[in-house]
């Protein structure tokens, strides 16, 4: 087992960076759906 310093820290962003995209990912399908409910009333 190799000790470097940052792995633990590059482990965050990775985390990070993945729940900023399924974050947005949710945030564009509530979008769509607000959209599409607008375009059918």
């Amino acid at each position: 087992m190799e000790m470097n310093p940052f792995k633990p820290l590059v482990q965050f962003c990775e985390d990070l960076y993945e729940k900023k995209i399924t974050t947005r990912f949710s945030i564009n399908k509530i979008s769509l759906k607000l959209s599409l409910a607008k375009l059918n009333s």
